[in-house]
């Protein structure tokens, strides 16, 4: 590590400042109350979606919905979470001051060992369970093979989880160190990170920043496909698609629009992270805002405009077509008494 790097990015475990500091109520704790008060929502909507896909898996076939589909999008959202989760361990509660002394102190690096590897493995996890959404969403637009993908679909989501794992183990092999936060944030306020970012700082941020322009460009090309397929289907005859599968297709096209926007918010994140660009600190501090709108936005709009989770759903023809015949049945039988 070069000397100037250690001179700003200096770990605080053991440094007698950082131990005698008392912690204060800041406008840092009230952004993070703010922030965690329209997670929970999203969080109590994500756990309806959790045993509504126990209980009702019938019901999400029937509805128009394709299982493996759902399968991805429960996955990446699921990873997105724990990725919030992180997100709370690693920056936004030491932001707040809460733990400096402590961390300072007791210096546990078993535990912060263990913050930094859920958040890594969760974002590397995320990030390709989002590209694996998009994929299966343009497979089933233009493939006309109607099966069910889903017993292969679940071996690949468990395998990209694998491999978010192993891309996480570089950031745990070597020791956790907590650094004093940049401008906006106050003295106390801490992130957690691991020296082996420090020392490989340009190459990670090079890294991530390929990663992510990666992840963005895949699904931007993707999202295209799929909106020039929707639009080439309004020119082809309607009469055999039915009003649920059109608000499928909808739900689906603009749950992948708004996932766009935190997508490429995180590579102007990482582009900002390689080149060091004045102010970053700023750039981070906005960063909650997107990542969470990234799940919460996208569960709530998933949820409440989705057909197969109203709690009726629309009339298979087949069930309207049973249903003249016995309303015309009555009818006669009304004649005749």
């Amino acid at each position: 590590m070069s000397t100037s790097i250690k001179s700003v990015f200096s770990p605080i475990q053991g440094n007698p400042n950082y131990i005698q500091y008392e912690y204060k109520f800041n406008w840092v704790s009230i952004f993070s109350i703010f922030v965690l008060s329209y997670t929970i929502s999203s969080f109590y909507i994500f756990l309806k979606l959790s045993f509504f896909s126990i209980k009702d898996r019938e019901k999400i076939r029937n509805g128009g919905l394709r299982i493996e589909i759902f399968q991805s999008f429960f996955a990446m959202q699921f990873w997105n979470i724990q990725l919030i989760i992180g997100e709370y361990m690693t920056f936004r509660i030491p932001y707040t001051g809460l733990v400096t002394s402590f961390y300072a102190s007791e210096n546990p690096q078993f535990m912060l060992k263990l913050f930094m590897l859920i958040y890594n493995w969760a974002f590397y996890s995320s990030q390709l369970l989002t590209v694996l959404f998009y994929v299966l969403r343009a497979a089933v637009l233009y493939s006309r093979n109607q099966k069910s993908m889903e017993k292969i679909i679940l071996s690949v989501i468990y395998f990209i989880i694998f491999i978010g794992f192993v891309a996480a183990l570089p950031h745990v092999q070597a020791p956790a160190a907590c650094l004093q936060a940049l401008e906006p944030y106050p003295f106390g306020s801490i992130l957690i990170i691991s020296e082996w970012f420090l020392y490989n700082m340009k190459n990670v941020a090079l890294g991530n920043m390929l990663f992510s322009a990666s992840v963005t460009c895949t699904i931007i090309m993707l999202n295209a496909l799929v909106v020039k397929k929707i639009r080439s289907r309004k020119f082809l005859s309607t009469q055999n698609v039915s009003t649920q599968n059109a608000k499928v297709e909808k739900t689906l096209s603009r749950t992948m629009i708004i996932l766009l926007i935190p997508m490429t918010f995180n590579l102007f994140v990482s582009i900002g992270e390689l080149f060091q660009i004045g102010n970053f600190s700023y750039i981070l501090f906005l960063r909650p805002l997107f990542l969470d709108a990234r799940v919460h936005i996208v569960t709530c709009y998933f949820y409440f405009t989705h057909p197969v989770f109203k709690k009726k759903l629309f009339t298979s023809p087949n069930s309207v077509s049973q249903n003249l015949k016995n309303f015309s049945m009555v009818v006669t039988l009304a004649k005749v008494v």
